[in-house]
């Protein structure tokens, strides 16, 4: 009767670690070998479990394992095998038994691979500057590595910053494309579009609340999807920005801050144009467009069809689904220009005011003088009619005769004058 065999050295060989095995390795790639000692018979292996999938194979004469399957380290990281060696002369009869004596256990590790590119969160980005920008100033975030020549970014960070000026710029844009490269930039890529329009204070709104600045701060961004969506309803797609968060300004000037209430600036990116959306279009009346075919072509040109409010209108409503994050009490107040657009208003008024009464006092000029020019019109008229009545009398008279009084007016009967 054939001996049973048992594996080589079974006390300290019992559990086998084989080197990790990548995750990219193709089919038949042999992870290790198991050994079993016998007399006198053919030793047969087996995987009885472990590999239940068919990720692993043995050879049944020689104990070596292969890969049967591509491995998958994201879907399972180890396997633990349990190797089965019999005599042949057992496998035919089917008197296979397992027992300590002739099974052992095989760990494999799967080694992680990079086989997956780096994911944006979104395949557009877009931001804004403002006029006044200064540069290095944070613009926005990605994972990046590569920019263009207005702005830089951070290689390892993913922060965008302004390089460049923006002075008298408003309504420009720029875009362009950035790539996320893992492995420190050996590795797979993956790429997105950022969109960065540039604005000013003509742009924004400011969104005033009856709480802190830092809860606003602290559901920014819940509150700022609200926002969005109201504005989509109207632009599919727009994108609101913040541009500051800050205790309330108020008082003649704006010049007085109260942190019990919140101002909340904000500018919208049309995607379409890849510009400001305007306050007029944002919470002013705005032109919308019935036709769906005609409604790009009317965005690009201002084509005005219907006014509607449709934020300042919809405050009631905003102010509901603003209640679960500005908490108890907390609704908003009002939605107004930025301080330096109602200041140049104001003075814009002022201006105005004087300009009406130079104006009234200009008026008030002219009249005066209409009469006295009428006058002088008047008596220059006279005076040449005069003149030319003289020319004509001299005219009339013979040479070197006498010009007496008596002469003089015959003279003027002749000519058919007698009204002198």
């Amino acid at each position: 009767m054939d001996k049973k065999p048992v594996y080589f050295r079974l006390e300290r060989l019992a559990i086998h670690w084989f080197s990790p095995v990548s995750e990219n390795a193709p089919v038949r790639t042999p992870v290790g070998m198991i050994l079993a000692a016998a007399v006198n018979t053919t030793v047969f292996y087996s995987i009885v479990s472990g590999s239940e999938g068919g990720e692993f194979v043995v050879n049944n004469r020689t104990g070596i394992i292969y890969t049967n399957k591509l491995l998958d380290y994201e879907s399972v990281t180890s396997y633990v095998l349990r190797v089965q060696a019999d005599s042949l002369a057992v496998i035919l009869a089917n008197l296979r038994v397992p027992s300590k004596t002739n099974t052992a256990k095989v760990f494999i590790d799967v080694q992680d691979e990079n086989d997956h590119p780096p994911v944006f969160t979104r395949s557009l980005y877009i931001g804004g500057v403002t006029e006044d920008t200064k540069t290095f100033t944070t613009v926005l975030k990605v994972v990046v590595t590569e920019g263009q020549d207005s702005f830089v970014i951070e290689p390892y960070t993913g922060v965008i910053k302004s390089a460049i000026m923006f002075r008298n710029m408003r309504r420009s844009y720029f875009k362009f494309e950035v790539i996320a490269t893992d492995n420190y930039g050996q590795g797979l890529s993956s790429r997105a579009d950022v969109v960065v329009s540039v604005v000013n204070a003509l742009d924004m709104q400011v969104v005033v609340s009856n709480v802190p600045p830092t809860v606003v701060e602290e559901n920014k961004e819940q509150l700022i999807s609200i926002l969005e969506r109201y504005v989509q309803d109207q632009i599919p797609g727009a994108k609101v920005i913040v541009e500051s968060i800050g205790p309330r300004r108020h008082g003649e000037g704006y010049e007085l801050e109260d942190y019990t209430k919140s101002d909340l600036q904000v500018y919208a990116i049309d995607p379409l144009t890849n510009r400001a959306i305007s306050r007029q279009e944002l919470f002013n009346p705005v032109y919308l467009v019935l036709l769906l075919k005609c409604s790009a072509a009317a965005r690009l040109i201002g084509l005005p069809w219907i006014l509607m409010r449709f934020l300042d209108g919809k405050i009631l409503d905003i102010n509901k689904e603003f209640q679960p994050y500005l908490g108890e009490g907390g609704r908003i107040l009002e939605i107004r220009s930025p301080d330096i657009v109602a200041s140049v208003k104001k003075a814009a008024q002022a201006v105005g005011y004087t300009e009406g009464a130079l104006l009234a006092l200009a008026i008030i000029i002219i009249l005066c003088c209409i009469p006295a020019i009428l006058i002088v019109m008047v008596t220059y008229k006279q005076r040449q009619a005069e003149c030319a009545k003289t020319a004509r009398i001299q005219m009339a008279l013979p040479a070197g005769k006498s010009t007496g009084g008596g002469a003089q007016t015959n003279l003027y009967e002749e000519l058919g004058d007698g009204g002198m």
